[in-house]
């Protein structure tokens, strides 16, 4: 059972993650009409961005995640002034240009940072774990998990309309 419940909970941390990076995703296509491949990447940079300025800059954690979202956000903000402003209502060569930054972005990440794996950065203060009923879950997890749902679900109850079916 514990093994069983072990999993569950990282699973639903894990499922958050993938939350997070396809509402981004669906937020991009939604509002702006561009099919962007190159979120995930874009994520990433941000990601190895932050884990640079907290783990090898020793820097604060608050503040690598802030630096870190803002690099990603001004990539994505660059190809999106240079690149794929032209492309409005051009499906097809939206998805041919972002993904050429899927490659382009992930071959930069990997000259940058090198193909070996990195281990995460934790702050100091998610560092251990807690004992819920009998089972020990890792403080990072717990916070991703929790921070999640606070976030989702106040976007999912009834109140929220989907946008295909308002009148406009």
């Amino acid at each position: 059972m514990e093994f069983f419940l072990t999993n569950l909970f990282n699973g639903i941390t894990f499922g958050m993650v993938l939350f997070f990076i396809a509402a981004g995703m669906s937020i991009v296509l939604g509002i702006m009409g561009i099919t962007n491949l190159a979120h995930g990447a874009l994520y990433a940079t941000g990601a190895y961005m932050g884990w640079t300025i907290a783990s090898k800059l020793d820097l604060p954690w608050g503040l690598a995640i802030v630096l870190g979202g803002l690099t990603g956000g001004l990539v994505g903000l660059l190809i999106e002034r240079v690149f794929l402003r032209a492309l409005y209502r051009q499906p097809n060569e939206q998805v041919l240009v972002t993904f050429g930054f899927v490659l382009i972005i992930g071959n930069i990440i990997l000259w940058i940072w090198g193909g070996r794996v990195r281990m995460q950065y934790t702050a100091d203060w998610l560092k251990g774990a807690v004992e819920v009923g009998g089972i020990s879950l890792g403080k990072d997890r717990s916070w991703r998990r929790c921070s999640g749902t606070s976030r989702t679900a106040p976007a999912s109850g009834p109140w929220c309309e989907p946008v295909w079916t308002t009148k406009r």
